[in-house]
């Protein structure tokens, strides 16, 4: 479970952690992945992270929640610089999705609307 006391951290110790959790993801499959590295990459004590989390796997669930809340804000924004259309938006959401794989510049912009 993710505690409250995770959630009432302020932003930037937040994002510590949770760049430290995804470090950890991007070294080694989840199986594979160790409390260890998260605390001493984010800088704070084994105890710490148990006053946050009750396990390495809601860490993890932080994270995808944590990326989850930032596509929807950013969905929010192309819907609004589309001017509420609602397919455009979605053009650019799927745009910048594809983002995250390795395309020459150029190919692709997100200039939709």
């Amino acid at each position: 479970m993710i505690k409250s006391t995770f959630l009432n951290l302020n932003r930037e110790k937040k994002d510590m952690i949770l760049a430290a959790a995804r470090k950890e993801l991007e070294r080694t499959p989840v199986h594979n992945a160790k409390i260890a590295n998260i605390i001493k990459d984010a800088g704070i004590p084994r105890g710490s992270f148990y006053q946050y989390f009750d396990t390495l796997n809601d860490v993890f669930m932080a994270v995808l929640i944590d990326i989850e809340t930032g596509k929807q804000n950013d969905f929010a924004g192309f819907l609004d610089s589309c001017r509420g259309d609602l397919f455009n938006a979605s053009i650019k959401m799927f745009i910048s999705e594809l983002s995250y794989f390795p395309i020459k510049p150029g190919i692709i912009s997100l200039e939709t609307c």
